[in-house]
């Protein structure tokens, strides 16, 4: 199994509810009939909050799962069962610090008011993916503390009138499997993990270049 799976490049299985979709994954799309489902999905997929590592090889994984399937069948290790390599494994993982609506432009840094926010444009509004623009993602990014007077700033300096902005998910979208992964962070996870203290003044710059339509 791949060490570090998102719901983006894993593979796809058959939907098994009978439901018609009514919340879908905003990174990969999938359809869910309840709320609970969707949710626990995102978390799985793309918030996971710890991971797992091996100790008899460099095998790291984010679900307790495929941890014990992995330490069973290639070390043949009976005291997975027991939960006493699954603890010793655990290790915390660096979370995401914000998120963007790419309904509205809406910024968050709790996570569960992000997914009540994104809800009611699924059940309220009946919103569905075919509305949610990755350029309004990164302009949410945009709009945290610090980014954004760092922003504005640069918005001052260069002195345009009305600047178009446009953002390709393609370049700008999530690296897979950051930051666990060795590939490098795109704009969209320097915002997504950026902290207070870090010179936000790069992170700006990209964006800029990247998003800029003259």
């Amino acid at each position: 199994k791949d060490q570090f799976p998102t719901c983006v490049s894993r593979t796809k299985r058959s939907r098994r509810s009978t439901k018609e979709p009514k919340y879908w994954c905003t990174s990969c799309g999938e359809g869910f009939g309840e709320k609970y489902d969707w949710k626990r999905h995102e978390v799985v997929y793309q918030e996971w909050t710890e991971t797992y590592h091996c100790d008899n090889c460099d095998k790291v994984y984010h679900l307790d799962k495929d941890f014990i399937h992995h330490h069973q069948k290639s070390h043949r290790c009976r005291t997975c069962a027991e939960k006493q390599h699954l603890e010793l494994a655990r290790r915390k993982r660096k979370g995401r610090t914000g998120w963007g609506c790419g309904f509205c432009t809406k910024y968050h840094s709790d996570w569960t008011e992000r997914c009540n926010h994104i809800a009611w444009h699924f059940e309220k509004n009946g919103d569905t993916m075919e509305k949610w623009k990755h350029s309004r993602v990164i302009l949410s990014l945009l709009q945290q503390p610090y980014i954004w007077q760092e922003w504005m700033r640069l918005l001052d300096a260069k002195q345009e009138t009305n600047p178009n902005f446009g953002w390709k998910k393609q370049k700008t979208g999530r690296a897979e499997g950051y930051p666990d992964s060795d590939r490098p962070p795109h704009l969209q996870d320097l915002l997504e993990f950026f902290e207070p203290g870090q010179d936000a003044a790069p992170i700006v710059k990209l964006a800029y270049n990247l998003g800029h339509r003259s």
